[in-house]
């Protein structure tokens, strides 16, 4: 199997479980950010706002959460290919997606112009071979002279492969299970790294977020490293859950 990309529609399906882009969020974005956020309040926001011929290098989840004093923002999480490099192509299409998603938002709600527009937090995962070297905002790509008059919008990169060991240790969650696993290679380090994980799975707060976690364990991460189907603890994450069955599908 050939490797996978955070293009597939298993990460698309990962992050869309409030499981896991919550401790992504609490643990990899800027503190004085998530000091602001009501992280309960997550919820996936329906459709997509990636604009045609983006679609290549970039997928788009988009969650809504409340700040602290109750006013809904946005989080924007932005799958990125390893090969989109260009700097100033990353710039303009991270900010056409914010265009999209606050347009949208204006014509959902009837804003009007005594009305504010919400906070937004566009968030690059990156999976390239090579560090991210690029600014992260439109302006800085533009002389002095004419910053003042660009938009001034940034975003957040979180370069995967460029996380340190210190880092990851830092955030023991589920997110840092992620990355690490995501970074394998060797059956052994899969296997330790599923037996820390498969507990957190358990919990109830996971229990929708757990067939598709396994599915990429065995699917993605355990078919790069050739031991597909060779380590119980993701085969006994992939049997089905009698208590999920009988719920069906939660939030």
């Amino acid at each position: 199997m050939s490797q996978r990309c955070f293009l597939d529609p298993v990460y698309t399906e990962l992050f869309s479980h409030a499981a896991l882009v919550r401790p992504l969020v609490q643990g990899y974005v800027d503190s004085s950010i998530v000091e602001e956020l009501k992280l309960s309040t997550l919820r996936l926001y329906p459709g997509h706002f990636m604009p045609v011929g983006h679609q290549d290098w970039l997928s788009d989840i988009v969650w809504q959460v409340n700040l602290k004093t109750g006013t809904p923002c946005f989080v924007e999480i932005l799958l990125c290919l390893q090969d989109c490099m260009d700097p100033v192509l990353t710039e303009l299409h991270v900010l056409t997606h914010t265009y999209s998603l606050l347009q949208h938002h204006i014509e959902a709600e009837n804003l009007g112009e005594d009305d504010k527009l919400p906070f937004l937090l566009p968030l690059v995962l990156y999976e390239g071979t090579e560090p991210w070297r690029q600014h992260t905002s439109l302006r800085d790509l533009m002389p002095p002279f004419a910053q003042k008059y660009c938009p001034t919008q940034k975003y957040f990169v979180i370069d995967v492969p460029q996380l340190t060991e210190e880092q990851l240790a830092q955030n023991p969650s589920l997110a840092s299970a992620f990355f690490r696993l995501e970074r394998a290679r060797e059956p052994e380090e899969i296997r330790q790294l599923t037996a820390w994980v498969a507990p957190l799975l358990q919990e109830e707060h996971c229990q929708t977020l757990r067939r598709p976690f396994a599915e990429w364990l065995d699917g993605v991460v355990c078919a790069r490293a050739h031991c597909q189907g060779q380590i119980p603890a993701v085969q006994e994450l992939l049997e089905p859950d009698p208590l999920l069955e009988q719920k069906g599908p939660t939030e």
